[in-house]
């Protein structure tokens, strides 16, 4: 039943998607910009004669210095990493509530077939007591008595299908079925772990290692420190390098250019409003992962 649950979950076939878009952005985030390529007509410079054209083909190539392209990729990696542990997570949570459902749907199961043993049995009861009381052998209120049992015992089991039904439709969600389609009955409940083994100080060690979601804030804490420290290097320019070719026709010799350029920052207030950002982003991650960790702390059962 799980693994029909986490095959047919849109959830999880949603998250392994987005998993998988992020690991083609690392890819992305350590690629070269797209160059330029420039086709322009100009004029020859002349001071005299009739106006000559010439055709300039020009290239242009953005570079990424500084360890840009580098921290982008582990930023693109961290997110990997932090999608992948949502996943978990979801999985988890899935199970948790597969399980939850199906121990509801198995006591509600078993309630309604005791309930219907103790109606049969009620009924022959009543049936007894009437037959009696035809007989003239027993007393008219121990009929009243015995109907009047059965009848709550009959409303008790519309009452217990009613939440059997709604303990199938809600199993049925889970598999991503009709909430009326039919199931099986259940057999029985998984085993309880021994009590010996329900160490408070272990589990909630457990608990911390092994969280999925304590993994995605770790890793949500790895990517903004990363692009807290990739935009420090905005305040660095990149360089542009360029090579042209000039065409001038039967009017003379093909001519050459190359160049090279770089983005001078001169928008101060807005690396300053960048870096805010980024460190602001680090502290609530961190503040996430601390919140985290305390609400496993607070959901220690009291001894």
């Amino acid at each position: 039943m799980l693994g029909a649950a986490r095959q047919l979950s849109p959830e999880l076939a949603a998250r392994a998607l987005d998993t998988a878009a992020a690991r083609a952005r690392v890819d992305i985030a350590g690629s070269f910009p797209d160059p330029t390529v420039r086709v322009m007509s100009d004029e020859m410079p002349r001071s005299s004669g009739p106006r000559e054209n010439m055709m300039i083909y020009s290239f242009e190539q953005e570079i990424p210095l500084w360890g840009r392209r580098d921290l982008r990729r582990r930023v693109a990696r961290a997110e990997v990493d932090q999608m992948t542990a949502q996943v978990q997570a979801a999985d988890a949570e899935l199970v948790e509530k597969v399980k939850v459902a199906f121990a509801r749907y198995y006591t509600s199961h078993q309630a309604v077939r005791r309930a219907s043993d103790q109606h049969r049995a009620i009924h022959g009861v009543a049936e007894a007591a009437r037959e009696r009381y035809a007989l003239g052998r027993g007393e008219q209120q121990e009929v009243f008595r015995a109907e009047i049992e059965a009848t709550l015992v009959a409303a008790e089991i519309l009452r217990l299908e009613a939440s059997l039904r709604s303990a199938r439709g809600q199993l049925n969600a889970l598999l991503n079925r009709p909430a009326d389609a039919t199931l099986a009955a259940p057999e029985r409940l998984r085993p309880l772990p021994d009590a010996r083994a329900l160490d408070v100080t272990r589990l909630l060690e457990r608990a911390r290692a092994a969280s999925p979601t304590l993994a995605a804030d770790a890793a949500a804490i790895s990517a903004a420190e990363t692009n807290r420290a990739l935009t420090e290097r905005n305040w660095y320019p990149d360089v542009t390098v360029g090579a042209a070719a000039i065409d001038r026709g039967s009017y003379g010799p093909t001519g050459y250019q190359a160049w090279i350029g770089m983005k001078v920052p001169l928008q101060w207030g807005l690396r300053d409003a960048q870096a805010r950002e980024a460190g602001a982003q680090a502290s609530a991650a961190r503040a996430r992962l601390e919140a985290r960790e305390q609400q496993i702390r607070g959901d220690r059962p009291t001894p």
